[in-house]
């Protein structure tokens, strides 16, 4: 199941774009933060080891996998929008920290994990998502 779960981000990907060529970019992602935060919250409405609470994950690790997908080419597309002179040293630099804090993120979830158990990884996951957030809006409206 989580195979054709993977496939939500593929799907995400080019909508995102095409909303973003239609000057969606930072509502969506604000958007994108939020539908992150709730995806660390849904496998916790239900926790039966049962096949609903299965398909819960599975729309969990969508959702997640949509709104990270959705925000990459949403950053992609304002970095392009910059003159060809700028756009590959900033697409390079954007790839090495999106890759980079993937890292460090997948490191703090797994010693959360191993000491905390879910609870404790799904509350990282949503704290990071709500700082991100948070920071997000603090930009939007100094920018505008």
């Amino acid at each position: 199941m989580f195979a054709f779960v993977g496939v939500a981000g593929a799907l995400a990907a080019p909508v995102a774009g095409r909303l973003a060529d239609r000057e969606w970019s930072n509502k969506l992602t604000g958007m994108a933060f939020i539908m992150a935060s709730i995806s660390f919250l849904i496998p916790h409405i239900y926790s039966k080891d049962t096949l609903f609470s299965l398909i819960l994950l599975c729309f969990s690790a969508a959702l997640l996998d949509c709104s990270v997908s959705g925000n990459l080419v949403l950053g992609q597309q304002k970095i392009y929008g910059w003159g060809s002179e700028k756009r590959g040293r900033m697409n390079g630099v954007f790839m090495a920290i999106f890759f980079i804090r993937g890292t460090i993120g997948s490191s703090a979830g797994g010693y959360i994990y191993a000491h905390y158990g879910w609870s404790g990884a799904s509350f990282l996951g949503i704290l990071l998502q709500l700082l991100g957030l948070l920071y997000f809006a603090t930009e939007s409206c100094i920018g505008n």
